[in-house]
Order: structure tokens, then C-alpha cells, then sequence
């Protein structure tokens, strides 16, 4: 989180195969606003911080750092607007995207492509 580790870099991983990373996209807010399927974080410190499974994934700015996270596990479709504003009331300034179901052969891949992934 800012103020207690620097974030480095982020991978997304999207349904359908797609990865995107904070080099090669220019802002999260860049990223597709839905399909989400995990994230992974990286740290000035070496470590990582991996969140999956959300119907929610958020990144606030904060200074030159930012906070990442996900939220709202069994968000019913007609609550995840709701569960964005109070992702954005809690976040001021957050960009949110809405996660995916996928498949377990998919998430498996983005394990492994996770595992095996440096810092972008």
C-alpha cells in the first residue's frame, strides 16, 4: 500500500488470454474497463502482492505511488455499481474494473504465467 511499500510495476490478466503490464500500458485507466481476472502487484522491496477472484479491482493514485486492490467477491450484477461508488468514496480518484468469471483451465494459466512473471 502507499506509504508502507512502493509499487513498481502491475500485471493484469484478462479473460480470453490477455495480459497487459504498467510498461507496456501507459495507466491502469488505459486498461479495459471489464474482464478482469487477476492482478498481480510489484514493490520497490522485491515482494509481490497478488489479488484474483474479485468482481472488483481498484488502483488509487496516490502521489507518486498508488494503491491496488479488488473487492466485492459475489457482487451480484445489479450491485456492482454500488460496490464501484464505494470502492471510489473509500479510493478518491480510484479507476475501477469489473472482474470476470473464467474458466479453472484459465486461471491456472494465469498461475503459472504469474508465477513465472518478473516486475514489468
Amino acid at each position: 500500500m502507499a506509504g508502507e511499500k512502493k509499487v513498481t510495476g502491475w500485471r493484469a490478466w484478462y479473460a480470453g488470454g490477455k495480459v497487459y503490464d504498467s510498461k507496456a500500458t501507459a495507466a491502469w485507466g488505459d486498461l479495459p474497463k471489464v474482464g478482469m481476472i487477476g492482478v498481480c502487484v510489484y514493490y520497490a522491496d522485491g515482494t509481490s502482492f497478488r489479488v484474483d477472484g474479485s468482481c472488483l479491482y481498484f488502483c488509487q493514485p496516490v502521489g507518486d505511488d498508488c494503491i491496488i486492490g479488488g473487492t466485492g467477491f459475489n457482487v451480484g450484477p445489479t450491485q456492482v455499481d454500488a460496490e464501484a461508488a464505494a470502492i471510489v468514496s473509500k479510493y478518491p480518484g480510484a479507476v475501477v474494473i469489473e472482474g470476470s468469471y473464467t474458466t479453472a483451465e484459465e486461471m491456472a494459466r494465469m498461475e503459472s504465467e504469474r508465477s513465472a512473471s518478473k516486475v514489468p
